[in-house]
């Protein structure tokens, strides 16, 4: 059921800085959303470069926008076999991370430099 999920960020440098080095995604790939569609879909006027991401059968589509920062409860919650590797990574890569101790264990939060919010566990 389940295809992608879209999110925006403002530097491509992101692409392999955090979601690449960081969460361990690689490309599948590139292409342009032309204005016209950009503006029917998501009412924004302008020409997008749009990266497809995939990490096992999850993909993130990135859309690439210097749009301010906004503020929301959105986030992203993925699972990982060895979740403190993708937290140590962004340390290592200098991200902003939170730990969070619960009666489950620990979870880990990143956030990228557009401030997406990434949770991250422990596969069950």
């Amino acid at each position: 059921m389940f295809n992608h999920i879209g999110i925006t960020v403002r530097d491509k440098k992101e692409i392999t800085g955090f979601y690449i080095n960081v969460l361990q995604f690689r490309v599948e790939f590139n292409f342009q959303l032309n204005k016209e569609l950009s503006e029917t879909l998501f009412d924004i006027q302008k020409n997008t470069e749009v990266v497809e991401l995939i990490l096992k059968k999850t993909k993130l589509e990135i859309f690439i926008d210097d749009q301010p920062d906004f503020r929301s409860y959105a986030h992203i919650c993925f699972n990982y076999k060895i979740p403190e590797e993708i937290y140590y990574n962004a340390l290592h890569y200098g991200y902003k991370t939170f730990v969070q101790e619960g009666r489950t264990g620990k979870t880990y939060f990143i956030w990228d430099n557009s401030n997406n919010l990434f949770e991250i566990k422990k596969e069950q």
